[in-house]
């Protein structure tokens, strides 16, 4: 792998693990402003929220989010199942400009650097395919880490969806708030 794929992969997965949990990274803070699901995009047929232990973020300090819950994948998910990433910045107009869209597979997420400490705290697979079944997250924190050491400021949206034999199945958007610290 070149470096510049490094560097972009760098990126990408950042942005990925800031869908989880939104963190302060270096000189600046990202705040979580909001999150749901995209209705329609959520097929229950595919995957399931926990509903005695939902999926929580929780802010531990203001460099450090904590993700802890349960989801059930109902079918398993291999090489063909894409997660598309959206990515939204708030311009002068009060208008967001799409940025840039990253298409991953799952099987190229569970080959990433960041991912053996997700599995370490959860009882996901440490490769790929991720089997149906019911998953726990148990305080997978992100931090400053994870991120490029500059992002620019403003508001910004994500977009996730998972894509299973070419149909959407699962949605969330998350909209952060970057600003110097």
């Amino acid at each position: 792998m070149t470096k510049g794929n490094k560097m972009k992969n760098r990126l990408y997965f950042g942005i990925f693990f800031a869908a989880l949990a939104s963190v302060a990274i270096c000189e600046y803070q990202i705040k979580l402003t909001g999150f749901q699901l995209l209705p329609g995009l959520c097929n229950e047929t595919y995957i399931f929220p926990g509903t005695k232990n939902p999926i929580v973020v929780k802010q531990e300090n203001p460099n450090e989010y904590v993700v802890s819950g349960d989801i059930e994948f109902r079918r398993d998910f291999i090489q063909n199942d894409i997660i598309k990433i959206e990515y939204f910045h708030k311009i002068w107009t009060g208008k967001y400009a799409l940025l840039y869209i990253v298409y991953i597979s799952i099987c190229e997420l569970t080959r990433h650097h960041y991912y053996p400490l997700f599995a370490k705290v959860s009882n996901f697979p440490s490769r790929c395919p991720v089997l149906k079944g019911n998953y726990t997250v148990n305080n997978f924190r992100v931090n400053e880490t994870f991120f490029p050491s500059t992002l620019p400021q403003g508001d910004h949206i994500l977009i996730f969806t998972l894509y299973s034999d070419q149909q959407h199945v699962y949605g969330i958007k998350l909209a952060t708030n970057i600003k110097e610290i």
